[in-house]
């Protein structure tokens, strides 16, 4: 199948594989290694933006394919990143987690939560998640997570967990959280002849 969408001019610029698990609201209190953690505020907003910016939009060492300036400029990237988290604090704001250390805003973790049809119970999607580079050595990501996971009103849900597949750490994290692996997907864009327009397709494996 890529073979031949290559033969079609199509290439490969995104994927990502999706975990599931069923979670219970976590019973451990959660302290943050320096600092502290608590729910993102409005004055925040400029703070998260930088740290957005400097871990995704600007940061060469992370790829997606709303990061590559073939194909979207970095107005559109900085856009599309803003927007992910206008919609976490717009639809759940109480699974939008701040980390700061005293008056610096070094890291943040966010999760939408969405309605399940097939069960009471909802699906939490892992959203954004960044942490400022002097702070990494906490792992602060996991702790976050489970901040979040032990505030939250709900009392179980579904957890969602889609990292790209070049993002082997959290492949990783996921494989050995024993968490259910559910699907792959793979995202190609090809440029048509004229070289003006952007087409799209999408491969479930």
């Amino acid at each position: 199948m890529m073979a031949h969408l290559e033969d079609l001019g199509f290439r490969i610029v995104d994927s990502r594989m999706e975990f599931i698990t069923h979670t219970h609201r976590g019973e451990n209190e959660i302290i943050a290694p320096v600092g502290e953690f608590r729910r993102f505020e409005p004055q925040d907003w400029e703070a998260l933006t930088e740290i957005t910016v400097k871990n995704f939009v600007d940061n060469d060492q992370f790829k997606s394919r709303f990061t590559n300036r073939e194909i979207f400029s970095r107005d559109e990237s900085l856009r599309y990143y803003l927007q992910w988290h206008r919609w976490v604090l717009d639809v759940s704001p109480d699974l939008f987690l701040s980390w700061v250390d005293k008056d610096k805003y070094v890291g943040f973790y966010s999760i939408l939560r969405l309605s399940d049809p097939q069960s009471i119970h909802p699906r939490y999607k892992v959203g954004l998640a960044a942490i400022d580079p002097d702070y990494r050595s906490h792992n602060g990501q996991n702790l976050m997570q489970a901040w979040l996971f032990r505030e939250t009103r709900d009392s179980e849900w579904t957890t969602i967990n889609s990292p790209q597949l070049t993002n082997t750490s959290g492949l990783k994290n996921n494989i050995r959280s024993g968490k259910e692996f559910k699907t792959v997907e793979l995202f190609f864009f090809r440029k048509n002849q004229l070289g003006d327009r952007v087409e799209k397709e999408r491969d479930d494996l």
